[in-house]
């Protein structure tokens, strides 16, 4: 699968800030359950989505790189997701790494988005100063993240 999405660096780089944090971007329209056999409404996700984000910002004045890797493995047996951190470029070391396995992951097949939380999530997000994370999936082989 693939993974997609780099709104993770708008809330850290955000941080450098003193401004709000931007509003979440509306996903795109539901179309996970096209057809009467496919899509969301028949399965689970399972399987690994990983990406490697690369993005810049400037800020005040100075451009700013980040690059981490990403990646969701679900579970469909028990509807959990192990979700993994790594940064590999981060200003000052804000971007921390984080490993949580088996998150519960709960999908809606209304609007496709996925809920993934627990402790070790919301602790994660926290260190790294993100806000909200919202999960959009297809119904095939492309998650979003969008944060």
């Amino acid at each position: 699968g693939t993974l997609s999405g780099g709104g993770a660096v708008g809330y850290i780089l955000h941080s450098m800030n003193d401004e709000s944090p931007p509003p979440l971007p509306i996903p795109p329209p539901c179309n996970c359950t096209n057809g009467s056999t496919g899509g969301c409404r028949q399965r689970f996700l399972d399987g690994k989505f990983s990406a490697n984000v690369s993005t810049s910002k400037t800020v005040l004045g100075h451009t700013v790189y980040v690059k981490y890797f990403l990646s969701h493995t679900f579970h469909a047996d028990d509807a959990t997701v192990d979700v993994e951190l790594v940064p590999h470029q981060s200003p000052f070391g804000m971007l921390k790494s984080f490993s949580c396995p088996r998150v519960p992951a709960k999908l809606n097949t209304s609007s496709c988005s996925i809920d993934v939380d627990d402790e070790c999530i919301r602790s994660a997000n926290s260190k790294n100063d993100i806000a909200a994370m919202r999960y959009v999936w297809d119904g095939a082989d492309m998650l979003t993240v969008y944060e």
